[in-house]
């Protein structure tokens, strides 16, 4: 079956928040005065694609996939943090 995850830590500090998911598909946002956001997933591997596709007004800033482990998760990024979360829609999808 189809598992989404969303979560929203509504962490404050400019440390990055954590979301910890088993899906390969989800929500996710950064928070008013981040720059980033670490999903935890144990679905990542080398093979990994990861697709972000931003759901809310991002002030021209263009959300990228900042990292992944193996094993472990990714992070997603924007060069700067802004006023405003962030929310996006994020696909892992395996290629071999």
């Amino acid at each position: 079956g189809l598992v989404i995850a969303s979560e929203n830590n509504n962490q404050s500090s400019t440390v990055s928040a954590q979301i910890n998911s088993n899906a390969t598909i989800g929500t996710a946002t950064i928070v008013t005065g981040s720059s980033e956001v670490v999903i935890g997933s144990n679905k990542v591997t080398d093979n990994t694609l990861i697709y972000v596709t931003p759901v809310s007004d991002t002030n021209n800033q263009v959300l990228y996939v900042k990292s992944k482990e193996s094993g472990v998760g990714f992070t997603v990024a924007i060069p700067a943090p802004i006023n405003s979360d962030i929310q996006f829609n994020y696909w892992l999808i395996q290629t071999k």
